[in-house]
C-alpha cells in the first residue's frame, strides 16, 4: 500500500508541474511538440492534406496534390522541432516567393522502436533557419519568412522511408497526380503520410534531451525529467486517475514514473532500454514486466482464378481482362494478438490493398479489409478475401498489388517498419483482334469405358481443338474436373499440356491421363469436364467454349465380364510321336454380366512354359458367347516323351477386372511316345 501510496502522490506532482512547464496546446499527447506550438493546424486555404486544386484557383496548375500541410502564421513566427533529430539537409528550390529568401528544412527524427522518419520545414527564412547538426525536442529551428506579402505559412510534411523516389526540395510542396495518383485514405503509400495524424498517433524517441541528465533522488521543479516525465502521463494506460492504473503501468515500463528514480540510470547516461518498447523506464536491476505488444505483417498475399487455383507468384502468373479473380491477404500478429497495442474503443484492424497497372502507373487505393483482433492469435494468420476484375486498360501489361496492415496506423506495435507485403507482379496478355479460340470435344473415361464399378481406378480423355483462324503463341494447359454424386462444386483433378506448335488453327490435339490417378469411391452418376486454357494465359475469340462436360455411371454391385476356359486340345489329337508339329485351340466364355472393356489374351502353355497366344477382341467376348481360338502357325514342336500338360488361361495379362480372377485357366494331359 505504502508503494502504491507513492506512486499516486508522484503522478500528482507531474500532473500539477507539467501545467507551469508545458502548455497542453503545445505538444501532442504521444509526446510531439506541434511545429507552431499550438495544437491548432490553422490549414490555409488550399494547405490542407491532399487538397486538389482547381484549374483557376490554389495553385498554378491543376492536376497536383498538395503534399504536407499549409499552417498559417505571421512572419517571423517562430518554428520548432517536433522532436530530438539531426539536421539532413537544408533546400532553396522551390520554397521563396516574396520579399524574403525562404528554406525547407529536412530533419531525421526517431520512433521509439528505432524506425526513422524525416520531417520537412518550409517557407523558413534563411537567416533564421539552423543549417546543420542536432536538435532537440521543441528547439527553435527558424522563423517564417515571407510569402508574397499576405498568406505567410509553414510547410509542414512528413516523409517516411517507404518513398520511392529521391527527396527533392522542389517537389515536396506539390506533386502530380500522373506521378503518385489519388489517395483514398488518411496517410500516402509512397512515403508520404498526413503530418498532423502522424504526430499525434506516434510517439518520438527523444534520446538526446534525455542524454547525460543524472536524475536526483528528490525530484524538484528544475529537473528536465519533468516534461518528459509528464508527457508520457498522457499516455490513456497511464493517465494517473487510479492507483490501479497507475501502478500498472509503472510495473509495465511503460512510464518514465518509477517509486526508484535511480533505476532510470539506464536512460540518464543515454543508454537504450532493452526490456522496454517505449523506451520509457530503465530495465537494470529492477524486476519489471515488460509492456507486450502485437508485431502485424503480411503473411502471405495471393491471387485466385475462377476455378480456385493459385495464380504462380513468381511473376509468371497470367491474369485476364474481364475475368474476376479472389485476392487472399493474410494479415498476421507475430506476438500476440492485436488487441494489447490498439487504441482504446477499437477492435478491428485495417487492411489496404493497393494495385498499379503498368510500370509507369500510379499506385491507387484497391480496397480495405477488416480483421476482428480477437481473431489474430499469435503466428496464427487469419485470410481476408475480395474480389476483383481485371479492367480493359490492362491489356498488355503488368498489374502490381501490394498491402499494408493497420493501414491506418492504430496499433501501438513493436515495430512498425514491417507492415507492408512484397509487390506481387501479375501479366496482361495483349488484346487480338484476330486470336486462336479453344474448344474441348470428346470428353469420355480412359480404355473406352462408359461406366465404373466402386473402388476402380480411373482416368479421363479429351480432344482440345484450336477452332480460330489464328495458330496460339504459346502453349496451353488444359484441366480434368470431376463433380461426384452429392458434391456441389467441381472438384479440380489433374491437367495435360499442349505445345503452340500442335495447335495450328483448324488442328486437334488428343489428350489423356497417362496413368488413373482418380478412384470411383461412390456409387451414382459423376460428371466430368474438361476445359482447355484453363490457366488463362492465352486471350481468345471466345472465351465461353473452354469447357465441354459429359457423365458416367459407377455402379454399386460390380458388373464385369468373367473370362473361363470350357474346351482345350489339339488339332492333332492328344497322342503325339516325338518331332510333330502341333496346333492347339481353346474355346473362350465370358460368363460374366457385362462385356470387356478393353481385348483380352489368351495363352497357350505346355507343362508350365509358355508357348504362344491368341488376342480376343472385345467384341467377340460378350456375355454369355463363347469364342473358339487357335495356334495356326507351325512354331509348335513337340519334342521331350512322357506324359505331359497343355494349359490354357484367359487374360493373362491381366488387362481386364472380372468377377473373378481365379477361373481363368483349364489343362488337360496329353502323351508323346
Amino acid at each position: 500500500m505504502k508503494r502504491l501510496v507513492t506512486h499516486w502522490i508522484l503522478a500528482m506532482v507531474c500532473l500539477m508541474i507539467v501545467s507551469s512547464t508545458v502548455y497542453a496546446g503545445e505538444i501532442t499527447s504521444t509526446g510531439f511538440y506541434y511545429p507552431l506550438k499550438d495544437d491548432t493546424p490553422n490549414y490555409s486555404n488550399c494547405g490542407k492534406w491532399l487538397s486538389r486544386p482547381s484549374p483557376n484557383g490554389c495553385y498554378p496548375s491543376s492536376g497536383v496534390y498538395h503534399i504536407g500541410v499549409d499552417m498559417a502564421a505571421g512572419q517571423n513566427d517562430s518554428v520548432y522541432a517536433i522532436a530530438d533529430g539531426k539536421i539532413l539537409s537544408v533546400s532553396s528550390n522551390g520554397w521563396s516567393s516574396g520579399s524574403t529568401i525562404n528554406v525547407g528544412i529536412f530533419i531525421e527524427h526517431y520512433l521509439p522502436n528505432g524506425q526513422s522518419f524525416t520531417a520537412l520545414y518550409g517557407h523558413i527564412e534563411t537567416s533564421s533557419a539552423k543549417k546543420s547538426g542536432n536538435v532537440k525536442a521543441g528547439d527553435k529551428i527558424g522563423e517564417i519568412g515571407d510569402w508574397n506579402g499576405s498568406g505567410d505559412h509553414l510547410h509542414f510534411a512528413i516523409i517516411t522511408p517507404e518513398l520511392k523516389y529521391p527527396v527533392d526540395g522542389g517537389k515536396l510542396g506539390r506533386w502530380p497526380d500522373n506521378e503518385y495518383g489519388m489517395l483514398k485514405g488518411e496517410y500516402y503509400d509512397n512515403g508520404l503520410i498526413d503530418p498532423i495524424w502522424f504526430i499525434t498517433h506516434n510517439s518520438p524517441d527523444n534520446m538526446l534531451s534525455r542524454s547525460g541528465i543524472s536524475v536526483p533522488n528528490n525530484i524538484t521543479m528544475a529537473s528536465p525529467w519533468f516534461s518528459e516525465l509528464c508527457v508520457k502521463m498522457y499516455d490513456s494506460r497511464c493517465d494517473g486517475s487510479s492507483m490501479t492504473t497507475w501502478e500498472e503501468c509503472v510495473l509495465e515500463g511503460s512510464s518514465l514514473c518509477s517509486d526508484d528514480p535511480s533505476k532510470w540510470s539506464a536512460l540518464s547516461s543515454g543508454g537504450y532500454s532493452s526490456g522496454n518498447t517505449e523506451n520509457a523506464g530503465g530495465d537494470i536491476g529492477y524486476e519489471t514486466p515488460v509492456a507486450s505488444l502485437p508485431n502485424l505483417h503480411i503473411e502471405e498475399f495471393n491471387i485466385h482464378d475462377a476455378q480456385d487455383h493459385k495464380l504462380p507468384d513468381d511473376g509468371t502468373g497470367i491474369m485476364n481482362v474481364g475475368q474476376k479473380y479472389e485476392i487472399h491477404v493474410w494479415p498476421e500478429s507475430l506476438q500476440e494478438n492485436c488487441m494489447n497495442g490498439i487504441e482504446e474503443g477499437k477492435d478491428t484492424v485495417e487492411t489496404d490493398t493497393f494495385l498499379k497497372i503498368g510500370d509507369d502507373g500510379d499506385w491507387e487505393f484497391l480496397y480495405r479489409n477488416y480483421t476482428q483482433c480477437v481473431n489474430m492469435d499469435e503466428d496464427d494468420s487469419k485470410r481476408e478475401i475480395f474480389d476483383f476484375i481485371v479492367p480493359e486498360v490492362a491489356y498488355g501489361k503488368t498489374i502490381y498489388f501490394k498491402s499494408k496492415v493497420d493501414a491506418t496506423g492504430e496499433v501501438y506495435e513493436t515495430d512498425e517498419g514491417d507492415n507492408w507485403c512484397d509487390t506481387e507482379a501479375y501479366q496482361v496478355p495483349e488484346r487480338c483482334t484476330v486470336c486462336p479460340d479453344f474448344e474441348i470435344t470428346n470428353v469420355s473415361l480412359t480404355g473406352g469405358r462408359t461406366q465404373l464399378n466402386i473402388g476402380d481406378h480411373f482416368g479421363l480423355r479429351m480432344v482440345v481443338s484450336n477452332l480460330g483462324l489464328t495458330p496460339s503463341p504459346r502453349p496451353i494447359r488444359s484441366a480434368y474436373y470431376l463433380l461426384p454424386p452429392g458434391a456441389t462444386s467441381w472438384q479440380y483433378g489433374s491437367d495435360d499440356g499442349t505445345e503452340a506448335y500442335q495447335l495450328c488453327s483448324g488442328c486437334s490435339m488428343e489428350e489423356w491421363n497417362k496413368t488413373d490417378p482418380f478412384v470411383a469411391n461412390v456409387a451414382g452418376i459423376w460428371r466430368g469436364m474438361a476445359c482447355a486454357d484453363y490457366l488463362g494465359v492465352q486471350s481468345e475469340d471466345d472465351e465461353t467454349n473452354n469447357c465441354t462436360e459429359f457423365s458416367f455411371e459407377v455402379m454399386l454391385i460390380p458388373v464385369r465380364p468373367d473370362f473361363v476356359i470350357t474346351r482345350l486340345g489339339f488339332r492333332e489329337g492328344l497322342r503325339f510321336k516325338n518331332g510333330t508339329r502341333v496346333h492347339p485351340w481353346a474355346y473362350v466364355k465370358n460368363i460374366g454380366n457385362a462385356s470387356p472393356s478393353v481385348a483380352t489374351k489368351i495363352a497357350y502353355y505346355i507343362d508350365g512354359g509358355y508357348r504362344d497366344n491368341d488376342s480376343i477382341e472385345i467384341g467377340e467376348a460378350m456375355p454369355g458367347v463363347e469364342h473358339f481360338e487357335e495356334v495356326l502357325n507351325n512354331d509348335i514342336k513337340l519334342g521331350d516323351k512322357g506324359n505331359r500338360t497343355l494349359k490354357v488361361c484367359a487374360d493373362y495379362q491381366g488387362s481386364q477386372i472380372e468377377l473373378s480372377e481365379s477361373n481363368n485357366c483349364l489343362s488337360v494331359p496329353f502323351v508323346v511316345y
